[in-house]
């Protein structure tokens, strides 16, 4: 059976399949969007989980790095606090050295300046022994007509 092929009827067939071709379109399209929706919710997920692991992998990086700079800041205190302290005791033990020196040099002034004064013979006098020590020095003078100021005594 042929049909007869009219301008109508291809019309009609144009329309009803431009409907059909349109509503398969508008499925099409809603599925694609639900699926580009999903999918980008899917990523959105995904990317904020990465960044999230990823931050905490940073943020444990650098923790990591402050504390080894830390224990490397510790450990340069300690040598310098070392070293400055070794630095300090070898000058006292110069400056002890240098003073045990003279120490000595002064115990030696002294016990020579001891062994002087007991090598001298020191002579103890009262007031009474003055007095009379000074009287007979006087007569003494008298006698040869001198005075304690160099000055001859008038004869009498």
């Amino acid at each position: 059976m042929k049909k007869e092929i009219t301008l109508n009827g291809l019309a009609e067939l144009i329309i009803e399949t431009r409907k059909d071709l349109t509503k398969v379109i508008e499925e099409k399209n809603n599925e694609t969007r639900k699926d580009l929706t999903g999918l980008i919710n899917e990523t959105r997920k995904d990317l904020t989980k990465i960044i999230e692991e990823k931050n905490n992998e940073t943020r444990n990086d650098l923790t990591g790095l402050i504390n080894e700079t830390r224990k490397s800041l510790e450990k340069k205190i300690d040598y310098s606090s070392e070293e400055l302290a070794t630095i300090t005791q070898g000058q006292f033990l110069e400056n002890q050295e240098y003073m045990d020196k003279k120490f000595k040099e002064v115990n030696t002034k002294v016990d020579n300046l001891d062994l002087e004064v007991k090598n001298h013979r020191v002579h103890i006098f009262t007031h009474k022994d003055l007095e009379h020590r000074v009287e007979k020095t006087e007569e003494k003078l008298e006698k040869h007509e001198i005075t304690f100021h160099g000055v001859a005594k008038a004869s009498a």
